[in-house]
């Protein structure tokens, strides 16, 4: 059953008061992505990897959507190119948010909400590449 307008304005009215005062949010993929989009790729008729780039392009496409919508371009862009890395491949995403003051509804609809403003950063660190097994170290020749 649906939600009834009545209903989503009582949800919105609970959600006024709620402020945000510090997130730190931090998603790391060894191989979950690669499940969940692999599923998705064959059922459109794709490879994993013509998945990824399309996806990939899709997000990066949303930055410019973003910041005609009203969104900080500095937010988008940031945002946008850590997303991106997260389903290139396998690595952490880290979205931070320390506002100078705390942060709900009320405020992002009465003042510009900036990167500075909110505190924002997202980032992408790629997981570290497989460690080659060490070579044995070659004995040198003893000499007396």
């Amino acid at each position: 059953s649906g939600v009834s307008a009545a209903m989503a304005m009582q949800m919105l009215f609970a959600l006024m008061p709620l402020q945000l005062t510090d997130l730190d949010l931090s998603i790391t993929d060894e191989a979950l992505m690669d499940l969940i989009l692999n599923q998705q790729a064959v059922g459109a008729g794709q490879s994993l990897e013509e998945l990824r780039g399309d996806l990939v392009a899709m997000v990066e496409g949303a930055s410019e959507f973003m910041t005609q919508a009203g969104v900080d371009e500095a937010i988008a862009t940031e945002l946008t190119t850590a997303t991106a890395g997260f389903l290139e491949g396998p690595g952490t995403i880290r979205i931070q948010l320390k506002p100078k003051q705390p942060f709900g509804m009320m405020s992002a609809m009465m003042a510009p909400v900036t990167k500075e403003s909110l505190g924002f950063s997202a980032t992408f660190t790629p997981a570290p590449e497989a460690m080659p097994e060490a070579a044995p170290e070659a004995a040198a020749p003893e000499t007396n």
